[in-house]
This record gives C-alpha cells, sequence and structure tokens, in this order.
C-alpha cells in the first residue's frame, strides 16, 4: 500500500489505540487477540520454513559451505552491539509472561512451564528459520540483502509467496503490539501498588478487572513517541 510518512503513523497510531482499547475490555479480549495471531505467526513460519527446506538445497548447510572458514576480519564493537540489538529483539517476548503473574491460575506452576516452553519454542522457531533461508541463500547473498526472509521465499518460491511473506510479517507485528500492550500495563500497575510510580495507574476497572489508567497511559505515550520518529529511530 503506498503510503506517505504521515499515512504510516496514523495506522501505526491506530493499532495502537484500537488494541489499547481491546485490552481495556478485560483480559480475556486481549487473550483471545493474543492466541489467534500467535496460532497464525507460528503456522505460517512452519509454512515458511519447510518450503525453503523443500525448494533449497540442505547441502549448503555443510561444514565449509555454511561455517565461516576466514576469521572474523576487521571486527568492530559499535557495528557488532547494535547488531546485538536486532537480535535481542527477536528473541524478545519470552519474558513478558511473567508481567501478568498476578492474573495466572496456579503461577507457581504455570509460569515456570510457560518460560520454558516459550523460551524453547523461540529457539527451535529462530534457528530452523534461519538455517532454512541458509539453504537457499549463501553467505554473501545474505549478507548482502536488507530482508533475508523476503529474499529467501522470492528465489524459492517467486514475487506470490513473498507477497504472503508480507502479510505473515504484518500479522508477527500485530500479535508481537497486542502482547507488549496486553503485559506491560501490568509493571506500571504494580509499580503504583508498591507506591514508586504514579497513584492513578492503581485505578482498576470496576467492570472488565483491568488497569485501565496504565493501558490508557502506554496507549498515549506510544502514540507520542510513534509521532516523534520513526522505526529506525526509535529502534536504535
Amino acid at each position: 500500500m503506498p503510503l506517505n510518512q504521515h499515512g504510516q503513523k496514523a495506522v501505526s497510531i491506530l493499532c495502537i489505540l484500537l488494541l489499547t482499547w481491546v485490552n481495556c475490555l478485560g483480559v480475556r479480549a486481549g487473550k483471545l487477540v493474543q492466541n489467534l495471531f500467535t496460532v497464525a505467526k507460528l503456522a505460517g513460519l512452519a509454512i515458511m520454513i519447510l518450503t525453503l527446506f523443500i525448494k533449497g538445497h540442505p547441502a549448503q548447510l555443510l561444514p565449509g559451505e555454511f561455517w565461516p572458514t576466514g576469521g572474523m576480519g576487521g571486527f568492530a564493537v559499535a557495528p557488532f552491539g547494535v547488531a546485538l540489538l536486532g537480535v535481542l529483539w527477536a528473541y524478545e517476548g519470552w519474558q513478558v509472561v511473567s508481567f501478568t503473574a498476578g492474573e495466572i491460575k496456579n503461577p507457581q506452576r504455570t509460569l515456570p512451564r510457560s518460560l520454558i516452553y516459550g523460551t524453547s519454542l523461540i529457539l527451535v522457531v529462530y534457528i530452523l528459520a534461519n538455517l532454512s533461508y541458509y539453504s537457499v541463500l549463501t553467505r554473501s547473498e545474505l549478507m548482502g540483502s536488507s530482508a533475508a526472509a523476503a529474499t529467501a521465499v522470492s528465489r524459492a518460491a517467486g514475487s506470490t509467496a513473498t507477497g504472503l511473506l508480507s502479510i505473515l510479517i504484518l500479522v508477527s507485528i500485530f500479535g508481537s503490539l497486542n502482547g507488549t500492550i496486553l503485559t506491560g500495563p501490568r509493571v506500571y500497575y504494580a509499580m503504583a501498588e508498591d507506591g514508586v510510580f504514579f497513584s492513578a495507574l492503581r485505578r482498576i476497572h470496576p467492570r472488565y478487572h483491568t488497569p485501565v489508567v496504565a493501558i490508557v497511559v502506554q496507549g498515549i505515550w506510544s502514540s507520542f513517541l510513534t509521532l516523534l520518529g520513526n522505526f529506525e529511530q526509535l529502534f536504535s
């Protein structure tokens, strides 16, 4: 969709406010959206990974082809640190389940399982995804690509599949956004309860039993940040 910068920001803020409203309606509403988009994302990733392995050349993953043999070359700390931001962002999310511990049934049993299973699933998915990219593209091709998944899918399955991948990325972004909006306000609420943050954020909705003020304040602040900078600036 040919959106200019203002259009992109408008869509971003609309998504933030929409999910802010959904999560104000109760933890069940936020959970329903989260489960739906998580299942859709994992199913899409599984299809992509299988397609790349089937269409690609797994022999490229053998030692000598996949593993670097020429050393690290000119290593620089600053670019390595920026690269780690991307890695941490990719793997991030497993820990936020702990933010909702106060609303989890049988947390002594459920919370550790959630953390262990969630972390393990993320590791498996991301490692398999990266190996599937390497089964289609060489190291030099990956280094020259700013969108590894799109480049690999386009090479293996054509432009139509690349369009489907774009939809998968949007599903992933929307689900990640909902997860952040669902979990983050629980931290502000707990801080307010402990007297180390603004007391107004302690307010619970009488009907939906959600930290409604914390959720709304987060939505407004996030919308404000969206107006201030683009993705790369906020990310960095």
